[in-house]
């Protein structure tokens, strides 16, 4: 998700049934704390950093 918007997180998130937690400030992810290609189970929290 990195260089995603804080929209764009929020509709996948929607789709996936999992939170969302954010870190930092700005408009892009910078980092996140699910693995790339991880399988994620509905309720489950994503955390992601923020930044420009």
């Amino acid at each position: 998700m990195y260089d995603w918007s804080k929209k764009e997180v929020e509709q996948l998130a929607n789709w996936f049934g999992i939170k969302v937690t954010y870190e930092g400030s700005g408009n892009k992810v910078l980092t996140q704390s699910i693995e790339t290609s991880t399988n994620v189970k509905k309720g489950q929290t994503l955390t992601v950093k923020m930044g420009n």
